[in-house]
């Protein structure tokens, strides 16, 4: 069985303390966020349910980190992330071209970096 390399392990690792910052923030405090980037709306239970969402991420991410070793057992779940990351960039980049916030480009760019790291070691693993 192939392992997982030692460079995804650690862009696994980033993206998952990534996730927790921002799961964190989302779902304890959403509106300090809003006030902070100037964010142009606010829906407290949205917020707080993408928090719970980044928050799952994290943990699950974490978790890899530190117990996976095996390629086969997280594939699946790398393509989510991949096409979550990619939708995600997607949405960033179409808010900010209607909406422009930094907060919005800045998320943007973090959805980017992600997806495009998941992807090549996605691509790597696959040869």
């Amino acid at each position: 069985m192939a392992e997982i390399t030692k460079e995804l392990k650690y862009v696994i690792l980033a993206s998952g303390l990534v996730d927790l910052i921002f799961g964190i923030w989302f779902f304890f405090a959403i509106e300090s966020y809003v006030d902070v980037f100037q964010w142009p709306y606010l829906d407290p239970l949205a917020g707080h349910y993408i928090g719970a969402f980044l928050l799952a991420i994290g943990i699950l991410n974490i978790f890899i980190f530190f117990k996976e070793t095996e390629w086969n057992r997280i594939e699946c779940y790398l393509m989510f992330l991949m096409l979550f990351l990619l939708l995600g960039f997607i949405v960033q980049i179409w808010g900010s071209i209607t909406d422009f916030t930094f907060a919005g480009v800045f998320n943007a760019i973090l959805h980017g970096v992600f997806f495009a790291a998941f992807t090549y070691f996605y691509i790597q693993a696959k040869k």
